[in-house]
């Protein structure tokens, strides 16, 4: 059974998010590009596709320089 920690529907194309670990993660890109840095290499993630990040990997984010983006993000163990 997954036990769903949250979901958010990110809007914002100023956020980042530090480094960190700790729940599974399962990422919609809706719009745009937005970057992603799974144990320290990098991932560009475009509309339309599906990212998934086990709990144990180191995870951090930031806009993609030249695009904003709307994403889903579901959390959960």
């Amino acid at each position: 059974m997954l036990d769903i920690q949250g979901i958010y529907y990110d809007v914002e194309p100023s956020w980042r998010t530090e480094k960190s670990r700790g729940h599974n993660t399962l990422v919609y890109a809706a719009e745009g590009k937005v970057l992603y840095f799974i144990d320290d290499k990098q991932l560009e993630l475009d509309k339309g596709e599906v990212l998934f990040i086990p709990k144990k990997l180191y995870r951090s984010w930031t806009n993609h320089p030249h695009e904003s983006h709307k994403k889903y993000t579901a959390v959960f163990s």
